[in-house]
């Protein structure tokens, strides 16, 4: 079953690969314009974080890559064939198949609540019960939900002077 999983794996990392390469590519030299605020030579564009943000997105794909491809081959040589000692099954309950859907209706609830209270009380309430809901117990977490929220508001409001929604 091991196995299986670091497959899946592998190719979720490689599809990401793929992904930004489309992106750096393709998608962003499409939709984005080359302005400049500082003229025509300026280092700096409209596309230039769109840029590296794929460029992360490629490297951390590739790690991903080379991680799941080191866990499969330790895998296959600790169990002789690849094998795998089958788990037992055991049925699904209710609470298992509408899980998903619960956490994404509550991702959507945060969307919905950023537009209407702003960003600060949003992500305190919400970032926090998505965690408590996910079974986060290290109070740690929690911590550091309340001083990102913080430090980004801070930033953004009289470091940048951009009022937040």
């Amino acid at each position: 079953m091991e196995s299986k999983r670091v497959k899946t794996d592998f190719f979720l990392m490689l599809l990401l690969f793929v992904l930004s390469i489309i992106f750096y590519f393709v998608i962003i030299p499409a939709q984005i314009p080359a302005r400049s605020s500082w003229g025509t030579d300026a280092v700096f564009t409209s596309r230039t974080f769109p840029q590296i943000l794929a460029i992360i997105l490629a490297i951390a794909s590739l790690l991903g890559v080379a991680n799941t491809a080191y866990r499969f081959f330790k895998i296959k040589k600790t169990m002789p064939g690849g094998a795998t000692v089958p788990k037992e099954k055991s049925g699904t309950s209710i609470l298992q198949v509408v899980y998903p859907y619960f956490i994404c209706g509550i991702i959507i609830l945060y969307g919905v609540l950023f537009d209407k209270i702003g960003f600060a009380v949003s992500t305190l309430v919400m970032a926090p019960a998505l965690l408590f809901l996910l079974g986060c117990k290290n109070w740690k977490h929690y911590v550091a939900i309340l001083v990102f929220t913080g430090a980004v508001f801070i930033i953004f409001r009289y470091g940048l002077k951009v009022m937040l929604p």
